[in-house]
């Protein structure tokens, strides 16, 4: 664990450029749908006053016209037909269900005012839908025994509507979620990844002595190459046949001179630290044993001094 939590540290700007790539790739995605599909829009606003007819039922129709009623009135032809009579009267060509599209009708407290809400892409064609709709509602009242009169109270020109744009949270959900990402794919490619990086790799997990690790460019030689030395000698003896796992299997036409190495007292694999993986390097022990070396012993070579001072928290002595 500490292994991956040293190599993670070290390859933490993965996540961070992961972070910082999703965070651009969110806000893009979401300003290229934003633009395609809603792009700008702009709403005008009108407060409609409906002053019912005092009658026996005047409570029944406080109840029918609610703010349901109202919003499906209004794509019906009994006002849809006079609004589009408006427009027709002021020279606008819109769609029928375009307009119908664009209006929406509340109440939101009192149910004798009514707020009517124009929303389109075009405010110019907003606010002829808005002017045509307000008389249209006005038209209505008149023709109708439940109102005394429909008139219109306060109206707003069509403004730009900005509600509904999101570029913060696209943002930050492209961040998270590439972030996740990014660590989960980052941890589960550390935990698989089988390539050497300390003696706990392979202690256990290979038929061979593990001698020691070298740490090469020290000015004065730390305490993992006295150690190597010292073993290199006492399991060794007097010589050694040298072979590195990464000469044994790249592929080239050299045959490997296994009798030169069965000749040796003793063979000593070296395998590269960060390059080497568990597996060839297993690979390479079987072989040398199926070809009578059978006293060997592994090295980890190359290692970065870095890497193994933050891992051991090995300092120099002063």
């Amino acid at each position: 664990m500490r292994k991956i939590f040293v190599r993670f540290i070290r390859l933490v700007w993965i996540p961070i450029l992961a972070v910082l790539f999703g965070a651009l790739a969110g806000a893009g995605i979401y300003e290229v749908t934003y633009l395609c599909t809603n792009g700008v829009m702009y709403q005008g606003q009108s407060k409609i006053y409906i002053d019912f007819a005092p009658s026996a039922g005047e409570d029944t129709y406080h109840q029918y016209y609610n703010g349901y009623t109202w919003n499906d009135l209004m794509s019906t032809d009994p006002i849809l037909d006079k609004t589009m009579e408006n427009l027709s009267k002021a020279g606008v060509d819109v769609a029928r269900e375009e307009v119908a599209a664009s209006t929406e009708a509340k109440i939101l407290s009192d149910v004798r005012l009514l707020t009517i809400y124009i929303t389109n892409r075009n405010e110019t064609v907003c606010g002829q839908i808005q002017k045509a709709t307000e008389q249209a509602l006005e038209m209505y009242g008149g023709e109708r025994d439940v109102f005394t009169a429909i008139y219109t109270i306060k109206s707003e020109e069509p403004s730009r509507l900005m509600a509904d744009y999101r570029i913060r949270q696209a943002i930050l959900l492209g961040a998270v979620c590439a972030g996740l990402v990014a660590i989960f794919g980052l941890l589960g490619y550390l935990l698989l990844d089988d390539r050497l990086f300390v003696p706990s790799d392979l202690l256990g997990t290979i038929d061979a002595a593990f001698l020691g690790l070298e740490v090469p460019g020290q000015a004065v030689p730390g305490p993992f190459e006295r150690d190597l030395q010292a073993n290199i000698e006492q399991f060794c003896g007097g010589g050694y046949a040298e072979v590195s796992v990464e000469d044994l299997m790249c592929e080239n036409t050299t045959p490997v001179d296994y009798a030169k190495l069965r000749d040796a007292s003793c063979v000593l694999v070296r395998a590269c630290f960060g390059k080497t993986s568990l597996r060839s390097l297993q690979y390479v022990l079987q072989q040398l044993s199926l070809q009578g070396c059978h006293k060997v012993g592994v090295v980890l070579a190359e290692a970065d001094e870095k890497w193994v001072r933050h891992y051991y928290r090995w300092r120099l002595t002063k």
